[in-house]
């Protein structure tokens, strides 16, 4: 993918509730984090990973989330190229329960650039 190629030595990777979601399986989910992360180190970029948000629809969602957070968590702690975010997110702010508006969207981009230094 375009973000694995690391053009500007900076990769910003946001693991997504996809990733948390029930359709992965947590031992897959951490061989694949590991391959990306491995990938971008001998690259030589630096990795801003931000964790996958703080999902509340059900108990399940809960569990998986809190689940891929501990494993990025992990495995971020082996990469000394990586910095671990939390990203803020309002789950009260969203159009379905999940997404985020506009305005939480634009928020978050506002967050990014500042903790970047843009």
């Amino acid at each position: 993918p375009q973000q694995m190629s690391c053009l500007h030595r900076e990769v910003i990777m946001w693991l997504g509730t996809n990733d948390a979601g029930a359709g992965v399986h947590t031992d897959l989910f951490e061989i694949a984090l590991r391959d990306k992360l491995a990938y971008l180190e001998i690259r030589e970029c630096r990795v801003w990973l931000v964790y996958p948000v703080k999902l509340y629809l059900s108990k399940g969602h809960e569990n998986r989330t809190w689940m891929m957070r501990k494993i990025t968590r992990k495995v971020s702690k082996d990469y000394p190229n990586v910095t671990l975010l939390d990203a803020p997110y309002d789950a009260e702010d969203t159009t379905d329960g999940l997404h985020p508006t506009e305005g939480q969207a634009a928020n978050t981009a506002t967050w990014f650039a500042k903790r970047l230094g843009l």
